[in-house]
């Protein structure tokens, strides 16, 4: 690269300040190039140029790019005119920020370079190289040898001509050899470069820092290095000086600001600039009365006169709110024989706003005039100080209120409207610990907490963290757990603070995204959680003291209750005993209940298949017309849900209705009074599995149904549904007239069909015994099967727990098994018995007796309900003559021989049959004088006897 001597050089950083000039540049400007330094570039430019630096940046060269893009355009001369130049750009990064070098030339008006100026001999280019105010040397790089130096640079490095020119560069910069070759490299790479940060050695041994300017330069067909050395080790030294004091100012919290007597600002910190919002360069010159906010037009008095408020310990300060204020202050300042004064002031920001200040100020030293020369002083931001005095007072006022609620939902509004109030944060959440559930439970929210969870579903007030916090005890933020920990419906951001309530729950805060949380808020916070949590222990307390005067009113009621409840239930059972039909039962059942002073009404009703509603048997203490509309209603529908549930699930069902004073905001821990609560209970009335219907009273006394009432109230559905049962049985019993149904039926979950189909025999049922857990004992006997097949075959059987052979004879075989479900129970409750039931090869007939008043379609049903595929084949009614007991004991006599008779009547007499036994059977054959085995045969044989005279005669054949 040729360096032409009337080019003119400017180097500028990535920010467009300029860091070198050369000479040549005052010569085309009119600028001294010491003075350019510090100064930015888009000042050179016509103000019409919009985008100068954007021009530089895109004419920059590269330094792999062998040529250069010329730019023409003005720049201005220090006497306000244009000069018309072309330029080009060389970009060259150093130390990780870039820099632009513009060679500058003169333009003559056809656009071209001035040849008169840039064709200058060599003459003109050696005068300039020897006069230059600046070091200047040459040499080469590759060589390591120095090629030029002019005098400056003699006299810079302490050396006479020839022993600098016999000086090896490298052994200049000695001191940081790395630090030079990468600039000497940067130079012969990029065409130029500028650095500050070596430190040139010179004759005597020392160092002095210096400022290199260097480009590239083709001599004698190789690469050189031209080099501008400068001295700057004094202003190394002012700036090192400037830097110290710079930080001083800088590290000082607190604005800091120099004004002159007029008040106008000269020196400002960042501190001052970040305080008011405005840059630097804005604050330098402005009068500091600019920025009081009683010189603002659009600021009200009212939004600051409550900042100005005394928080100093000592002396009340002065208030500075106007210009007029301000001078006032400041001769304060001139007349007193203080060093420092303070001063509250509210100023106005550069965005608006109106903050307090206390500004601590002092009087600058006087020149030699003694003249007052302006003050200097300290600016301190005292928001937080006035918030925190106004948080104080909120929350002292808050505390005095908090006494005045009296349960925890109260309480816990209170509380939340204190957060706000204290601190500002408008979603929160109070919850209360459920010991059942073992979860903590929302009992109250701010409007602003509601309305962000129905906008985001997932969200949850940060109920895992509410837990941790309620765990440990302790106050529990989300940015505190470890991040594995996954926080429900949270965002980025936003952060939740949890704080424990004792034993009670925890109070949760959040704060949205961007929320500036202070320690102040927190330990605010924490003493108002602890405030609430005295407040809950005491409504504890109290509502403790009130439940124990209402538990012993209550336990008075509820024995006086019981008691009537107690004597209702005994002249129920009692009519029970007393009725001879269904109706007169149930009829009785309902006006006994109807008349006590704990029911209103009761009814008795089934459940009507074909219409999906009820059929009302009988009621009392109801309405005209009020059961003839429950008939029409559906089924879920009536009695509040409860006829429906006490059906299905065949337990008792209650419902409550309330009547709400809406003039009430809290529960009250007195129970409502009679007439305003309606209370419904559906009792079924059943025997086994089976449910009769159902019994439905109605009551206005929230004690009418207590744990002893329904307690009372399930035995008396027991008691009905047992007797309808009885009844039921007592009716076939007694029938002179029975019906009997025949069936057929394949279905395998019946025994004598399964064994029958399974063996290939016939197989009859000969009796069954209720068993333990609810099964029963089967006796079968099956015709042409060995013991070995039944077993195996019993075994493969799902509702058969247990089997074992009892007989093995020549053509049959009788054999027991325990099964979990019985056809005679499902028979018994619709008061109907098994008569016989007989299979062969898998076809079964089943034959059923019932009474002639039984509902024969219910029977069918039933049956139905076991074996769907049964088929009804027959229905006779069947005279039977009625046996007494003194036909049944004639007959049992008959079966039994003289000595059978005179042995189970003397062991009978004798005690023998008593628990524990009266005689032992020695002891009664030594008295008939037989052996004690002769004994024992006729006993067993008369007990086999008697038992089969009762067992055939009774027809007793349960399956």
């Amino acid at each position: 690269m040729i360096i032409d001597p009337g080019e003119g050089i400017i180097s500028i950083d990535q920010g467009g300040t300029v860091v070198f000039a050369n000479p040549p540049v005052e010569r085309l400007l009119g600028h001294d190039p010491d003075t350019l330094v510090g100064k930015s570039i888009v000042r050179f430019f016509p103000t019409d140029h919009d985008t100068p630096l954007e021009t530089i940046q895109r004419a920059a060269t590269p330094p792999e790019r062998p040529h250069r893009a010329v730019t023409d355009s003005s720049l201005v001369h220090a006497e306000g005119h244009e000069v018309p130049v072309s330029f080009t750009v060389d970009a060259t990064d150093y130390e990780q920020s870039r820099f632009f070098t513009l060679r500058i030339h003169e333009r003559t008006r056809h656009g071209e370079p001035s040849q008169s100026r840039a064709n200058v001999g060599e003459s003109l280019l050696r005068k300039i190289f020897e006069e230059s105010n600046d070091a200047m040397v040459v040499f080469d790089n590759e060589h390591d040898e120095m090629v030029a130096c002019n005098p400056r640079a003699c006299e810079l490095f302490g050396y006479n001509r020839d022993d600098l020119l016999s000086t090896a560069p490298s052994e200049l910069y000695s001191y940081d050899t790395t630090t030079f070759d990468r600039f000497v490299d940067e130079v012969l790479e990029a065409g130029t470069a500028c650095s500050d940060a070596l430190e040139h050695r010179t004759a005597d041994g020392s160092t002095l820092s210096v400022e290199i300017s260097a480009s590239r330069i083709e001599f004698e067909g190789d690469p050189h290095v031209l080099a501008c050395v400068r001295d700057i080790s004094g202003r190394v030294q002012r700036k090192q000086k400037l830097e110290r004091y710079r930080t001083m100012v800088e590290a000082v919290g607190e604005g800091v600001y120099a004004a002159d007597e007029n008040l106008r600002f000269t020196l400002v910190n960042d501190g001052a600039c970040e305080l008011t919002n405005y840059d630097r360069e804005e604050l330098i010159g402005r009068p500091l009365t600019d920025l009081l906010a009683g010189e603002a037009d659009d600021v009200d008095p009212a939004d600051y006169e409550d900042l100005l408020v005394n928080t100093s310990s000592s002396s009340e300060p002065l208030r500075v709110v106007d210009a007029e204020s301000a001078r006032e202050a400041r001769k304060q300042l001139y007349q007193s024989d203080q060093d420092v004064m303070t001063a509250e002031a509210p100023i106005r920001t550069k965005n608006g706003n109106v903050i307090p200040l206390e500004i601590r100020f002092s009087e600058l030293p006087a020149g030699p005039d003694a003249e007052f020369r302006g003050t200097t002083g300290v600016l301190i931001d005292i928001s937080d100080r006035k918030e925190h005095k106004r948080q104080l007072k909120t929350l002292n006022k808050a505390s005095r209120e908090l006494p005045q609620a009296e349960d925890p939902q109260a309480i816990a509004k209170a509380a939340l409207d204190a957060v706000e109030q204290v601190v500002g944060f408008d979603v929160s959440g109070v919850r209360m610990f459920d010991e059942e559930t073992n979860t903590l439970t929302p009992i109250e929210m701010t409007d602003a907490a509601e309305q962000l969870i129905d906008s985001r579903p997932a969200f949850e007030l940060g109920a895992t963290l509410a837990g941790h916090a309620y765990r440990r005890g302790e106050a529990v933020r989300n940015d505190e757990i470890d991040g594995s920990e996954t926080v429900v419906g949270e965002t980025s951001g936003e952060t939740s603070f949890h704080f424990p309530l004792g034993e009670h729950g925890t109070l949760t805060v959040f704060v949205p995204s961007g929320t500036e949380v202070s320690e102040s808020d927190i330990q605010l916070l924490e003493v108002l959680s602890a405030t609430v949590t005295a407040h809950l222990n005491r409504a504890e307390r109290e509502h403790t003291i009130q439940e124990q005067k209402h538990e012993c009113r209550n336990q008075r009621d509820q024995l006086d209750t019981l008691n009537r409840i107690n004597i209702l239930i005994q002249d129920v059972v009692r009519e029970l005993v007393k009725a001879g039909t269904r109706d007169g039962i149930e009829n009785q059942v309902c006006r006994q209940l109807a008349e006590s002073n704990l029911y209103r009404s009761a009814w008795i009703a089934e459940v009507n298949g074909v219409t999906d509603g009820i059929l009302i048997k009988t009621g009392a203490g109801v309405e005209d017309g009020y059961l003839d509309a429950i008939e029409q209603m559906k089924l879920p529908r009536i009695g509040n849900g409860t006829v429906k549930q006490a059906i299905e699930t065949g337990e008792l069902s209650i419902a409550r209705l309330y009547q709400v004073n809406s003039n009430t905001s809290t529960p009250e821990v007195e129970p409502p009074s009679e007439g305003e609560v309606e209370v419904t209970a559906a009792i079924p009335l059943r025997y086994g599995n089976r449910i009769y219907g159902v019994l439905v009273v109605d009551a206005a006394r929230e004690d009418a149904f207590g744990e002893h009432a329904q307690s009372g109230l399930k035995v008396l559905g027991d008691a009905i549904g047992f007797s309808i049962n009885a009844l039921r049985n007592r009716e076939l019993l007694q029938s002179d007239e029975i019906v009997e149904l025949e069936f057929e039926l394949t279905d395998q979950s019946n025994l004598p069909v399964y064994f029958s189909e399974k063996l290939g025999c016939r197989c009859r049922l000969e009796g069954t015994a209720p068993a333990e857990d609810g099964n029963y004992l089967c006796y079968l006997w099956a015709d042409e099967a060995s013991a070995d097949t039944v077993s195996e075959v019993a075994e493969d059987m799902e509702t058969v727990t247990h089997s074992r052979v009892i007989k093995e004879q020549e053509e049959e075989c009788l054999f027991e098994v325990i099964k979990t479900e019985s056809v005679l129970q499902t028979m018994a409750e619709v008061g109907a018995t098994v008569q016989n039931a007989v299979a062969e090869d898998g076809d079964g007939t089943l034959v059923i007796e019932t009474s002639q008043t039984t509902n024969l379609q219910e029977v069918i049903e039933a049956l139905q309900s076991l074996y769907p595929t049964v088929e009804i084949t027959a229905k006779r009614t069947v005279d039977r003559s009625v046996q007494t007991v003194t036909d049944l004991r004639n007959t049992a006599e008959d079966r039994l021989t003289e000595k059978q008779r005179q042995a189970i009547k003397a062991a009978y007499h004798a005690g023998y049959y008593d628990w524990p036994r009266g005689s032992t059977a020695e002891e009664i054959a030594e008295s008939m004088d037989v052996s004690s085995a002769t004994l024992h045969q006729h006993l067993r044989r008369a007990t086999w006897k008697l038992l089969t005279t009762f067992l055939e005669e009774t027809h007793d054949h349960p399956g």
